[in-house]
């Protein structure tokens, strides 16, 4: 295979690549891929083993129909004919599709963009717009410079009290929204997963969806997309990973319905994962492997957590105030037209945190190391608290129905506990009206259900209020009988 130096080409001529029926298939693909590099160096990009691309400061999943049109800009093919003439041709599609699907060897690695300066590993603080090869972090941004060192005491109390202007029921839920503003700016320098962050208030009208739209203007220059979930089956958590793969800088669960239960393996399984995680998007026959980046917010009344989800959760609670007088009437165009301002407080507080040495919070998560160590250590040296109080968790109704089971455990004469097997459990559990532990093992074999579900609370030592819960033997198999707390 060789190039046609009889046809020069340049930025807006297509490359001939000359290649006949004995050329290697892989031989023309390389040459193909160098030849794309050099052209689209900022917009194709490796993530994740996949070749997506930045166009109009969004990424996107690449397909051979978007490509395509790239690649007949650039390449095309030629074959000597007898009469020493060049018979063109385009690249054909199965050339495209093996772009597309194969090695993305290169193409420099992606793991998301960005609208907005944000702290870097380094401690430093970036504003300049473009790629930032150590964090592999694409930086759209074209607005005015943001000036950190313009920025004075009194103009970030100003800001601050606008952003914070909501009726939050205490200084704990105040200090948390501050956290969510702050995480999208801090995500690139935590290293490890980051929580749901749940705006919970008991009825409509308190501010919940215009807090996250606001927080998506801040982030991202506009209001973010609001996904709405009415269950955790199968197929919302597909369109969950169709979302991610998307690398939003923000995922909002918005106005989950009244007492929905919030959870799942699959939400689970996002929330915790310290680093690239398999999932399986919609349209998909296989996993893809997700690089979650974004920041988790919810909005809901009466939310009902599933166990594994308490300490996954930072709960953000506000009042219903009717008639409540607001500071800024329409916040969100207040920041589109005053946003550089705002990024250059917020991170103004971020680059005092790190002058001051990086002070730890008082308290942090189990799960979230370094998104508490970043976001609490920013959020408590601005004067903000209590930082994550043990008071202020949200409990779910699992926990407190295993609490009462517990609690209300049948007793002898002596008021000693009874050893009860797996189907006297069961019949005090539907005395209790127990329903979510009771849901949970519902369809078939409930009694065998519950005997490995008490088994594995047994196992593990799990508490509840104090409560734990011991195996005994019973004539013909296991019991179960709480220990009560100590004194």
């Amino acid at each position: 295979m060789t190039e046609n130096t009889r046809y020069p080409w340049g930025v807006g001529e297509a490359r001939i690549i000359q290649a006949d029926d004995t050329t290697p298939r892989a031989a023309i693909l390389r040459t193909l891929w160098q030849e794309l590099h050099l052209r689209y160096a900022d917009l194709l990009w490796e993530q994740q083993g996949r070749l997506v691309m930045v166009r109009d400061g969004r990424l996107e999943q690449v397909t051979v129909a978007k490509l395509s049109p790239f690649v007949t800009h650039a390449v095309s093919l030629g074959k000597a004919t007898n009469k020493g003439e060049i018979k063109m041709r385009a690249v054909d599609r199965g050339l495209i599709g093996d772009v597309v699907e194969g090695p993305q060897a290169f193409c420099r690695p992606l793991r998301t963009v960005v609208h907005a300066p944000y702290l870097g590993l380094d401690g430093k603080v970036v504003t300049r717009p473009g790629y930032d090869a150590a964090a592999a972090i694409w930086l759209e941004w074209q607005g005015p410079p943001v000036d950190l060192e313009a920025v004075t005491l009194a103009l970030e109390h100003e800001v601050l009290a606008r952003l914070l202007d909501y009726p939050f029921v205490d200084e704990a839920d105040r200090a948390h929204a501050l956290g969510l503003i702050l995480t999208p700016l801090l995500r690139p320098a935590i290293e490890g997963p980051t929580p749901l962050h749940t705006l919970i208030s008991t009825g409509p009208g308190t501010g919940k969806t215009y807090f996250c739209r606001s927080v998506g203007v801040v982030a991202e220059g506009t209001e973010p997309s609001m996904r709405g979930f009415d269950d955790w089956s199968s197929e919302a958590a597909r369109q969950l990973t169709t979302y991610l793969l998307s690398c939003p800088t923000l995922l909002v669960l918005d106005n989950l319905p009244t007492g929905t239960r919030v959870g799942g393996s699959d939400l689970h399984r996002c929330l915790t994962a310290d680093g690239p995680i398999g999932l399986r998007p919609i349209g998909a026959g296989e996993e893809r492997m997700v690089d979650v980046m974004c920041t988790w917010i919810a909005t809901a009344n009466n939310p009902d957590f599933d166990d594994e989800m308490v300490r996954r959760t930072i709960p953000i609670r506000l009042h219903h105030l009717p008639g409540r007088k607001w500071m800024t009437p329409n916040l969100i165009a207040w920041i589109l037209e005053h946003r550089t301002l705002v990024l250059a407080c917020l991170l103004r507080l971020v680059q005092r945190w790190v002058e001051a040495g990086r002070p730890a919070p008082s308290r942090v998560r189990d799960g979230y190391l370094a998104w508490s160590q970043v976001v609490g250590g920013v959020v408590e040296h601005a004067g903000l608290g209590p930082w994550l109080h043990p008071s202020h968790e949200v409990v779910s109704t699992e926990r407190g129905e295993w609490s009462e089971l517990l609690g209300r455990w049948p007793r002898d004469s002596a008021g000693r506990y009874l050893d009860l097997r797996p189907k006297g459990v069961l019949q005090v559990m539907k005395d209790l009206d127990l329903h979510t532990l009771l849901d949970s093992i519902a369809g078939k074999s409930p009694e065998s259900r519950l005997g490995r579900l008490l088994a594995s609370t047994a196992r593990g030592g799990r508490s509840h209020d104090g409560y734990r819960l011991e195996v005994v033997p019973v004539s013909g198999g296991k019991g179960y009988r709480p220990i009560a707390p100590s004194v």
